[in-house]
């Protein structure tokens, strides 16, 4: 056993009512964690096969929200399925962050698991019938609502689904709700009333934005961008390629996946472009030039750079803000 009941009981005080403290979350298990390898009490091969910690991580990391925490998760969860029988949650939890990571097909398989190992779970059942209808089978899609309002009559997200199969909507619009009525009505209606709101509306935006890619967005945002090679292999899963501006070839990164990529505004990558051609790619100091050597690319004005000197390897980071701000992605 990991975690003590004090643990338990100290994870508890971080929530409430479905919101709650996520990152104090993420970094209470972060630091027990690194206390306990420390210490001797278990290995990492144990914490990471650990059904609680799993669903602990998930639950933070999944609530946090965006693609770089939604792949820890999917990351985290697949060492501790040995010991999910019978834990509709671990599955949910797991199948979630897959599909945000854009694995629809393994999030389908994995709700379907949950759903026969923890038949009264209700929440499986939600996201099969999204899924299910996505893949074609629509009656398969109701009788999975059917079976939710069984377990959890009247509640807003199972009638909200049942009629939008009816209506024919996209697996990207089913998944465009809040689960409490209110606050998803002022998403649906757009009545935003503070930046809050407006903050959360959005990365959910960005989040459904990577469950399926764009073909034609793909092709077009990857021609405006002009790549000298793309999917390069990194070590985070962020989006990464090499471009060249003037004469300077380096290592482009996004914190986002190739659907979402997909489904950026082809202004942004324009402005994008034109922004890094100007930027000129080298750093002087007294002693030494530094040459730029990759770029983290965030959606919000700011960019991080890793500056190398040629000769020495020595290192540089730097952080720019003017980059283009990134409109809303289409789920069109």
């Amino acid at each position: 056993m990991i975690l003590t009941q004090d643990d338990i009981q100290q994870l508890e005080s971080l929530t409430d009512q479905g919101s709650g403290y996520f990152w104090a979350m993420a970094r209470y298990l972060d630091r027990l964690a690194a206390k306990g390898l420390r210490e001797g009490r278990f290995t990492e091969k144990e914490v990471r096969a650990d059904r609680e910690v799993a669903l602990w991580y998930s639950y933070a990391w999944n609530n946090l929200g965006g693609y770089p925490f939604y792949r820890k998760t999917a990351q985290w969860m697949p060492a501790s399925e040995q010991n999910a029988r019978g834990c509709g949650t671990w599955y949910y939890r797991y199948a979630v962050a897959l599909l945000y990571c854009g694995e629809p097909e393994r999030s389908l398989a994995y709700h379907e698991k949950g759903a026969r190992e923890e038949p009264g779970y209700p929440w499986n059942w939600l996201q099969l019938g999204k899924l299910r209808a996505h893949f074609g089978d629509k009656p398969g899609a109701l009788a999975a609502v059917e079976r939710g309002l069984s377990l959890v009559p009247g509640d807003h997200e199972f009638l909200t689904l049942r009629r939008e199969l009816e209506e024919g909507r996209t697996l990207l619009e089913m998944e465009n709700h809040y689960i409490d009525p209110q606050f998803d009505q002022v998403l649906q209606d757009q009545s935003f009333e503070d930046a809050g709101d407006i903050r959360d509306a959005l990365q959910k935006l960005w989040d459904i934005a990577g469950i399926l890619p764009d073909p034609e967005g793909l092709a077009r945002n990857k021609d405006l961008l002009q790549p000298v090679s793309w999917g390069l292999e990194d070590p985070e899963g962020f989006l990464r390629c090499a471009v060249r501006s003037g004469e300077t070839e380096f290592v482009l990164r996004f914190p986002i996946n190739e659907a979402a990529f997909s489904r950026l505004d082809p202004g942004w990558f324009s402005g994008l472009r034109s922004w890094m051609d100007r930027k000129g790619f080298a750093l002087q100091t007294t002693c030494r030039t530094y040459r730029l050597a990759e770029y983290l690319v965030t959606l919000t004005g700011w960019a991080k750079g890793l500056f190398l000197d040629p000769e020495t390897g020595a290192r540089y980071i730097s952080c720019a803000s003017g980059q283009p701000v990134a409109p809303p992605p289409s789920l069109g």
